[in-house]
């Protein structure tokens, strides 16, 4: 079993998962594919990028208590569910995750009974930068055609207000994690693999 789990967290379009595809060229590393019940986009692979599930069985799941953490965003579930943590625990490769801030303490919590740590990595980036990354998200949803406009921009919407009432507060919870990461800095999941080698070599 793995003895440790690598977290990173960030506000929305801060560059998560662009940081985490990166690592996983690696094959140290795999990942901890969250459950979502958004509606899966253009050259996503259910089982891969998300697990894409309905929102009566999203429902299911936290009725049954089968998520290890749960959030809404931009109107849709996102969980990691106890079943993924386990195979990828029971694996020879270090897992990786995508948490939000207020779900790294009690994920914490939740590995300590099994002896597993977190390596947590908190990527800043300024608010400027991250509006314009979700406007060039929407016009790239709206170009590839394949979901209803209306539904993109609702969610699109959905997002900003997440951004504003939900994730104004995030940069608070900086200090829980062991490092920050300037989202300038050239290769975050460089800078990341660096850091779990350290950490590797002093446990």
């Amino acid at each position: 079993m793995s003895k440790f789990v690598v977290v990173i967290s960030g506000k929305t379009c801060s560059g998560k998962t662009y940081t985490l595809e990166k690592m996983l060229q690696n094959q140290n590393y795999t990942k901890l594919v969250t459950t979502t019940t958004r509606a899966q986009r253009d050259g996503e692979i259910s089982g891969h990028d998300y697990h894409f599930v309905s929102s009566s069985l999203a429902e299911h799941y936290i009725d049954k208590n089968i998520f290890v953490e749960c959030n809404v965003h931009g109107g849709q579930v996102y969980g990691l569910t106890k079943y993924e943590l386990k195979e990828k625990l029971d694996g020879d490769k270090i897992p990786c995750v995508i948490l939000t801030p207020n779900g790294l303490a009690p994920y914490k919590e939740l590995l300590k009974p099994y002896g597993v740590d977190v390596l947590s990595f908190y990527i800043d980036c300024p608010d400027d930068i991250l509006f314009t990354r979700l406007a060039e998200r929407t016009k790239r949803d709206l170009a590839w055609g394949s979901r209803n406009e209306i539904d993109v921009l609702k969610n699109s919407l959905l997002r900003v207000k997440d951004m504003v009432l939900k994730e104004g507060n995030w940069d608070s919870y900086k200090d829980q994690y062991d490092y920050v990461i300037d989202s300038k800095e050239e290769s975050a999941s460089h800078f990341i693999n660096n850091k779990v080698m350290v950490y590797m070599i002093r446990k």
